[in-house]
């Protein structure tokens, strides 16, 4: 098996998140399968295409930033999480037993258009 190919089997848990997140929004496990796989995808295009670069940065949408800092004539690099400062004051405010307005957001981005797509088919 090619190590690209190596790259998108899925353990136990990425399939448990993968199931969680179809039953929370109501699409097909393939979807969501398939838009991580292109959003990886698309980060190692971009790797490859920044080869010469010794830092590259990798943007997890809503979370932040992976960034890679690759020394020269050597095969190893050192790896750092820059979080967005939102995603950051949400995990605060969720340790602190604050839902932040979750439930409503719930509410009304995913249950209220699932609701009205119904509705109207």
């Amino acid at each position: 098996m090619k190590s690209i190919e190596k790259l998108f089997i899925q353990d136990a848990e990425q399939k448990e998140l993968i199931s969680k997140i179809s039953a929370l929004c109501g699409l097909k496990q393939d979807i969501i399968k398939q838009v991580w796989m292109y959003t990886f995808f698309n980060t190692y295009l971009s790797l490859l295409e920044q080869k010469d670069k010794n830092i590259n940065d990798i943007l997890v949408p809503y979370l932040g930033k992976i960034r890679l800092r690759f020394n020269d004539g050597e095969s190893e690099f050192d790896k750092f999480i820059l979080l967005n400062e939102n995603f950051q004051d949400v995990i605060k405010n969720l340790k602190a037993g604050n839902n932040n307005g979750m439930i409503q957001f719930f509410q009304e981005n995913f249950i209220n258009k699932v609701v009205d797509n119904i509705s109207e088919s």
